[in-house]
């Protein structure tokens, strides 16, 4: 089985979703799985109010967020650290 891993933002919806959709159109044979890592549950729903035809398991999408998996105070954290909001410490 195939799958795909995509850590996403807002920037990179549109692409994304032209990913989603050539994928779909260009596979043969079990669906290719494009896990989306999103950073929050309202990045992963904005991306499928945005493009419903590429949220659907159908086309073999799945959608997760870092503050489902870390929950929210560590993925916080993780995006301090990172240099993605202020505050934190730099490594």
């Amino acid at each position: 089985r195939a799958c795909m891993l995509v850590p996403v933002y807002s920037a990179h919806f549109p692409v994304l979703d032209a990913r989603i959709q050539m994928t779909q159109a260009m596979n043969v044979g079990p669906i290719v799985k494009t896990v989306v890592v999103f950073s929050d549950d309202g990045e992963h729903q904005a991306f499928c109010d945005a493009y419903p035809q590429s949220c659907s398991r159908a086309v073999g999408f799945h959608g997760i967020s870092l503050d489902g998996l870390l929950g929210k105070e560590e993925n916080n954290n993780l995006q301090k650290i990172l240099g993605m909001k202020k505050g934190g410490f730099k490594l």
